[in-house]
C-alpha cells in the first residue's frame, strides 16, 4: 500500500516505485492518483468532467479522455506492475468453462472393434426392408 497526498493506492508494488528513475515515477503517481480517485466512475461525460478537473488543476501534466481509458485498461489487465514496464500478471479469466481433454486417437485394432459392434448393432438394410 502506498500513499500519494491524500490518495492511498492498495496492493502497489512499493519496491518497483522506489527502483524506477524519476520519470517513470512522476507518471505513475499521476495515473495512481487519477485511477484510484476514480475507480467507479463510469460514462464518457463523467470522465470528460475528470479530465477538465485535472487539466485545470494540472496545467502542466495534462492527461485526455484516450489516455484515462488506455491506462485503466492497462490496471486492469496488468496491475500496477504494467505501469513499470513487466509483463501483465496472470489472471484467472472470468467465466471460464472447465478445460475438456481431447481423447487419444483410436488405434487400428480399436477401430475394428467398434466397427464389428456397429454392425452387430445395425442390420443391413436388406433385413430391414
Amino acid at each position: 500500500m502506498r500513499w500519494f497526498g491524500s490518495t492511498c493506492v492498495d496492493d502497489f508494488p512499493d519496491d518497483l516505485y522506489e527502483s524506477a528513475n524519476y520519470r517513470v515515477q512522476k507518471f505513475v503517481r499521476k495515473w495512481a492518483i487519477v485511477l484510484t480517485r476514480n475507480a467507479g466512475c463510469r460514462g464518457t461525460n463523467n470522465v470528460k468532467m475528470i479530465v477538465e478537473y485535472w487539466n485545470g488543476d494540472h496545467p502542466e501534466d495534462k492527461i485526455s479522455v484516450k489516455s484515462y481509458y488506455r491506462n485503466k485498461a492497462r490496471l486492469e489487465k496488468g496491475g500496477w506492475e504494467s505501469f513499470f514496464g513487466l509483463p501483465p500478471r496472470k489472471r484467472a479469466p472470468k467465466n471460464q468453462p472447465p478445460e475438456t481433454m481431447a481423447e487419444p486417437p483410436l488405434s487400428q485394432e480399436e477401430l475394428k472393434q467398434v466397427r464389428a459392434l456397429l454392425s452387430k448393432m445395425n442390420p443391413p438394410a436388406q433385413a430391414t426392408a
